[in-house]
């Protein structure tokens, strides 16, 4: 059997979540193919059998995007033949997907897609987008997979698709060796990119309120601010004495640095459907501070977070007290949220359920 893995993201995180995923179908021992975006971020080998493009930095259906790609369309095209797959996945969404599928239903290929977030997130500006886009290519799917139930659930009710949906836990990451912490560093991070659906607006409000508290932490905010948050927010942040703002894109090799300076993650977050950046906090013993919103249960637990009613600061803020008020309880909640993530998004598990759901879409059975 021979699958093909797409994405032409230029995101290193999704190029993580292509490689990771190829490197453990072939334990399947069957072949694996990649296409993947030519500007290669990915901490992963990309491994043998592996083909890229040019592409830019955008997923979208711009007049920029849409050039380049017919001018690649014989290419693609020629790799897909070369290779003659008998199914073909789609790790992330990219209007060349779209594009693409016409021919390869004549080719009567089968045509999978993983749905990171079938709906968006609300307030951003690419939400509506995203919807259209799924609906409009589900028709050519033979499987989507999902990482969460929520997910599971907003793609039958909104996208209703008629192909099956199974869900698989999102292993996307190797784990880390654990560090056991030896102190406080009296730091909390919010990593990765800055967006409305995260919450941003209650940085400044969590930064006064721990002022007032007289709470010797800070808030090390970490990611790219995008074009959907207020540039009057983005202004407001860094002007606070207890606030580190790095508002730009942050290297992968820099990542440990920024886990490893800090206590605990902060999930500000108004919606969430899957989360990579709870990933990574596992990865380095990160407890996780969040609200209690839809979705957010089904990746922690009484012992890996603290969790606040619905957008509630001052709950917020004891928390984070009661997480420096005894470092012992602390570091127990460290290896809990270690070992908890561990089991909850295998890699091993995820390329399994990956490998049989389209083996038994294409009517193989595993040897």
């Amino acid at each position: 059997m021979k699958i093909l893995l797409i994405s032409f993201s230029h995101y290193p995180t999704l190029q993580n979540y292509l490689y990771l995923l190829k490197s453990n179908l072939i334990k399947n021992k069957i072949e694996v193919f990649s296409l993947g975006n030519k500007k290669i971020l990915t901490t992963y080998d990309t491994l043998d059998n592996s083909f890229f493009v040019e592409c830019i930095d955008n997923a979208s259906p711009t007049r920029s995007n849409i050039q380049l790609f017919f001018k690649q369309y014989k290419k693609i095209c020629s790799i897909i033949d070369k290779i003659d797959p008998d199914a073909i996945l789609f790790t992330s969404k990219h209007i060349w997907n779209f594009m693409l599928m016409s021919y390869m239903k004549k080719k009567k290929k089968r045509i999978f897609h993983v749905f990171h977030d079938p709906i968006g997130h609300t307030g951003t500006n690419v939400s509506k987008g995203v919807v259209i886009y799924n609906k409009i290519i589900s028709k050519y799917l033979s499987g989507i997979i999902v990482h969460s139930d929520i997910s599971l659930n907003n793609t039958i009710k909104y996208i209703k698709p008629k192909c099956r949906v199974k869900k698989v836990p999102l292993g996307e990451k190797k784990w880390l060796t654990y560090i056991k912490p030896d102190k406080f560093k009296n730091k909390l991070l919010i990593f990765g990119r800055i967006s409305t659906y995260k919450g941003c607006e209650f940085i400044p409000v969590l930064a006064e309120e721990l002022i007032n508290q007289k709470l010797d932490c800070k808030i090390v905010v970490a990611g790219k601010a995008l074009d959907d948050v207020d540039e009057n927010l983005i202004s407001k942040i860094p002007k606070y004495g207890n606030i580190e703002f790095r508002n730009e894109f942050i290297p992968e090799h820099e990542l440990d640095e920024y886990f490893y300076s800090t206590d605990a993650s902060l999930i500000l977050h108004k919606s969430i459907s899957q989360s990579g950046v709870i990933i990574d906090a596992y990865r380095h013993g990160h407890p996780i501070i969040c609200f209690d919103i839809d979705g957010i249960s089904e990746f922690i637990n009484k012992d890996t977070a603290l969790v606040a009613p619905r957008f509630d600061i001052n709950i917020l803020v004891k928390n984070i007290k009661k997480l420096y008020n005894n470092f012992e309880k602390y570091r127990e909640m460290s290896i809990n949220a270690y070992n908890y993530g561990e089991s909850i998004f295998s890699k091993d598990k995820m390329a399994d359920m990956i490998f049989t759901f389209i083996t038994e879409i294409n009517g193989d059975k595993k040897k």
